[in-house]
């Protein structure tokens, strides 16, 4: 067998490139030429091409390609290295647009267009709008700019990394993201713009960087899983309808004493307390607006990980305490979780103990004790309930796997994710 393959080997040199290879020689060598005479002869600078499964446009005077279309059939999406033999300078608006097909797209740091910006002309929507299929994208290093309607209406877009080189998102570049359920922003970003992350109604985790300074006209606008977020001192302004319809949402933290705030920033939230600083421009938005807040002690650190939230078969849990992580352990407000579960509780306060009762299980735990029973059988936690803010906390992790359900943590998200046995 490897005698044959020899023999085919010395033949297939004696024959030369094979006709594929031909093919695309000689199309690199007639485009060469045309990059030659083309302008020599007064023809126009720039020309359409197809190759494999994509349509582009020929830059004769930068020598460069720009995709206009993705016409392949394939789910996952990798770029060429070069189109007819020249450097991808970036990719046009619509290139993608509406394409239902596509799973997953990886883009390599390939062009200076592609390296600049994901672009999209003022004529077209961007780039990957409405690929409602698309779960995952790789955006390459050396990123600056992430354009106008990029990602718009990509209903399954899950996983999609920021290159740390991301200085400019554009308005609209999430809008209707509606499984994103986190993304990180790199630390170099100034501005999120209008409804970036609009009706993104599965995000539950989103920290906002140092360096941003101004929050955009329904920013966050319907993002219903977001339960709490805290806005750095670097904000100086948070526009109208900034955080509008955000109806999880309970707790806005604020920390610069002078930002300017559009009087319909949190319209709709209807949970939400603003957690500000004493005679600051916040404190006197709470004042009058009548509404609730809580001061923050001078000597206030912000926390440097995101909010904890929790998710109950994929819907966000609201609490009137933010959940805190005490000594490695998510504690939660207990009448909260106890009926979100399913639970009827009786509280006894003399001896600070809770009964918490669902079909044939009895829980019953007291406040400051690791010794909790479970249909009167002992249960050993390290982690007792605790009282804070006048609210009582449980281990949130005994309370549902007692109950029944099975409990997640995400500790890069600080996401808890609980699944009921119904779902299964």
């Amino acid at each position: 067998m490897s005698k044959r393959c020899s023999v085919e080997e010395r033949v297939q040199e004696r024959k030369g490139p094979s006709t594929a290879k031909k093919r695309v020689l000689g199309f690199s060598l007639a485009l060469a030429m045309l990059l030659v005479l083309l302008p020599a002869a007064g023809m126009p600078a720039a020309f359409a091409a197809t190759e494999g499964d994509w349509e582009y446009t020929v830059d004769l005077t930068a020598q460069t390609a720009t995709i206009t279309k993705y016409i392949g059939k394939s789910g996952e999406v990798d770029f060429p290295p070069t189109l007819g033999g020249l450097t991808i300078a970036g990719i046009s608006g619509g290139a993608f647009r509406g394409n239902t097909l596509i799973t997953s797209i990886t883009i390599p740091a390939l062009g200076i267009g592609i390296i600049e910006e994901i672009r999209n002309s003022v004529s077209e929507a961007g780039a990957f709008r409405n690929c409602t299929s698309l779960a995952r994208v790789v955006l390459p290093d050396g990123l600056k700019r992430i354009g106008r309607f990029t990602f718009s209406g990509c209903s399954s877009l899950t996983d999609v990394k920021i290159p740390t080189s991301v200085t400019e998102i554009d308005y609209q570049a999430f809008i209707w993201c509606t499984s994103l359920t986190n993304i990180t922003i790199p630390k170099n970003v100034k501005r999120i713009e209008t409804a970036t992350f609009y009706g993104c109604t599965s995000l539950s985790s989103f920290i906002i960087p140092s360096s941003v300074e101004y929050l955009g006209n329904e920013a966050f606008s319907d993002c219903k899983a977001l339960t709490s977020m805290t806005i750095p001192s670097s904000v100086e302004v948070i526009d109208a309808w900034a955080f509008s319809g955000c109806t999880s949402l309970s707790s806005l933290t604020i920390l610069n004493r002078s930002v300017k705030l559009n009087s319909s920033i949190v319209e709709n939230c209807l949970n939400l307390t603003i957690h500000c600083y004493r005679n600051s421009k916040a404190h006197e938005f709470c004042i009058n607006n009548e509404f609730p807040f809580v001061l923050l002690p001078d000597n206030y650190t912000a926390p440097t990980s995101p909010p904890i939230s929790v998710l109950l078969d994929g819907s966000p849990l609201v609490f009137d305490v933010p959940p805190q992580l005490i000594n490695g352990r998510t504690m939660v407000p207990l009448r909260t979780i106890f009926e979100a579960l399913g639970a009827e509780i009786k509280w006894d306060d003399a001896t600070q103990t809770v009964t918490a009762t669902k079909d044939d299980t009895v829980i019953k735990l007291t406040i400051g004790s690791t010794s909790p029973t479970v249909n009167g059988k002992v249960v050993t936690i390290d982690q007792p309930g605790v009282i804070v803010d006048g609210r009582t906390l449980v281990p949130l992790r005994f309370v549902a796997e007692a109950l029944g359900v099975t409990v997640n943590w995400d500790g890069a998200t600080s996401k808890v994710t609980i699944k009921s046995s119904a779902e299964d």
